[in-house]
């Protein structure tokens, strides 16, 4: 194996490209790019309908209080307090002390 001395070590590392110097390997996609405040969709956004969400809560708002108990009716008790009350709390707390004997090997 030939022998490289540090001279000709220092100047290949000199030769080789910084990370700033280095092309950008998009860079022959910028006159594809979208412009700033241009949208590409050329129609604008489109108005969005009532979520399946607003609907049923809509809906449930305008029942009288006797279709209320008909819909409730057949239903799941563990449902409805969800429904009314949301999921029960699933996190948790812990607290605690660690200790830890630090054993070192001298050689």
């Amino acid at each position: 194996m030939d022998k490289v001395d540090n001279n000709e070590i220092e100047e290949m590392v000199a030769e080789q490209p910084t990370i700033s110097q280095k092309r950008n390997p998009a860079e022959h996609l910028k006159p594809y790019q979208w412009r700033k405040g241009q949208s590409g969709n050329l129609s604008g956004t489109k108005e969005k309908g009532e979520t399946v969400k607003q609907y049923s809560s809509r809906r449930l708002a305008n029942m009288t209080p006797k279709q209320k108990e008909e819909f409730l009716e057949g239903m799941n008790k563990k449902d409805v307090w969800e429904m009314a009350e949301g999921k029960p709390k699933q996190d948790m707390e812990l607290s605690g002390e660690v200790k830890a004997k630090i054993i070192s090997v001298d050689e």
